[in-house]
């Protein structure tokens, strides 16, 4: 028998998730030895990405989200690099490196009719790494933060050389990715950031022209400052991670013509954005339609400009297979770190 430790969520946190009440980790046992279910597999997980909406997930069920939350009770989820320790499925051999949805949990079974699916279709995949990148960079950068950066900046920002962008939340998962895009592809970039360090980080590590700390500066204050640093009237570009006051900010300092990103769950409409025939569109690329227009085109795109070092590797915290580790972590979720 051997150790097999999960994460499991108890019940929704008031505010910050408590370990040891809302998230716990819970030690069984499991058979290595055992068969894998018919037609599934038994999978040792590497690593399983943690990410800031999880603790989305951890609230209790709203018929109206997007996403559907994690039951009571059992592992949460989040998309995983795993290696098929057994398998009875002929998509997949022992020692495979697979990517799917899977359990914070260090082994886990897997039923014949996931066992079947693509990773697109809420299945698993075979790890396609022909350049022998660090695996973990599959759960960021060429992940689900990866694809949403990728696809949305080029299906609602449509970048044109010269342009300005803004974005905020820009030293996360997905906001890094977008500045590092925008630079490619010849733009000036701003992002906003909630510190110091973060600020030096998007600035010297990432090359951004310019940006701001908005709990030290008021955004409005600070991008009429910026755009006149990097040569700029106005905005082309606002790529919104964050809304409030920031999306107020922005909207006047729009061009004619411009077009605000969204990345996160709520929706606002305002008549500036009408009278300025500015295209403002959310994007969920968990979409089935977007993620399969997007996902090989963004993979094949990215795996090479990250091999070459043009687009740095996201500060991502990835989960290993020892969970130990989360009663550190549970807090960080609701802060978005």
């Amino acid at each position: 028998m051997a150790p097999n430790k999960a994460l499991v969520l108890k019940q929704a946190p008031d505010g910050f998730p408590v370990p040891g009440t809302d998230l716990v980790i819970e030690r069984t046992e499991t058979d290595l030895n055992a068969p894998p279910p018919p037609g599934g597999l038994i999978l040792k997980t590497n690593y399983v990405s943690y990410d800031p909406f999880l603790r989305g997930k951890m609230r209790p069920p709203n018929p109206g989200s997007y996403v559907t939350g994690f039951k009571h009770n059992e592992p949460i989820n989040n998309n995983s690099i795993s290696t098929v320790h057994s398998s009875d499925n002929p998509r997949f051999k022992k020692g495979d490196v697979v990517i799917g949805d899977s359990k914070f949990q260090e082994y886990v079974a897997v039923a014949k009719e996931r066992a079947d699916k693509d990773q697109t279709v809420g299945g698993f995949s075979l790890l396609e790494n022909p350049l022998g990148l660090d695996p973990k960079i599959f759960l960021g950068a060429l992940g689900m933060s990866g694809l949403t950066a990728y696809s949305s900046f080029y299906e609602i920002g449509k970048p044109k050389k010269g342009e300005t962008i803004f974005v905020s939340a820009a030293s996360g998962a997905v906001g890094q990715i977008v500045g590092q895009l925008a630079k490619r592809e010849g733009l000036k970039v701003i992002g906003s950031v909630g510190s110091d360090e973060k600020l030096k980080f998007i600035t010297e590590e990432l090359g951004f022209d310019a940006g701001f700390n908005y709990k030290a500066e008021k955004p409005g204050d600070a991008l009429k400052r910026l755009l006149k640093e990097v040569d700029s009237s106005s905005l082309d570009i606002y790529y919104d991670n964050v809304g409030g006051e920031q999306l107020d900010a922005a909207i006047p300092l729009m061009t004619v013509g411009g077009r605000i990103g969204i990345y996160y769950p709520s929706v606002c409409v305002t008549t500036q954005l009408t009278l300025s025939s500015m295209l403002w569109l959310g994007f969920p690329v968990i979409e089935e339609a977007r993620r399969n227009t997007f996902d090989s085109q963004h993979a094949s795109s990215r795996c090479q400009a990250i091999d070459d070092q043009r687009i740095s590797r996201l500060r991502q915290r990835i989960w290993s297979k020892v969970l130990g580790r989360a009663s550190k972590e549970c807090s960080a979720v609701d802060q978005g770190r």
